[in-house]
């Protein structure tokens, strides 16, 4: 009964269960980007050092 009672909760939890977006922004005093060919340059003035690192589909950003 235990057993059937936990895999019960897990089904309902993982069913009902919701993910989060997180949107990319930064807080800078201004910027633009700029493209040609399939290179593209993202810039913003206001923040000392940015970095953006990706595995996969998953992207690290820090600024």
């Amino acid at each position: 009964m235990k057993l059937k009672f936990t895999l019960l909760s897990m089904l309902l939890v993982s069913f009902f269960g919701m993910g989060q977006s997180i949107e990319k922004f930064s807080i800078d005093s201004g910027g633009a980007s700029a493209s040609a060919g399939n290179i593209q340059i993202l810039y913003t003035l206001g923040e000392v050092n940015v970095q953006e690192r990706s595995a996969g589909n998953i992207q690290v950003s820090e600024g």
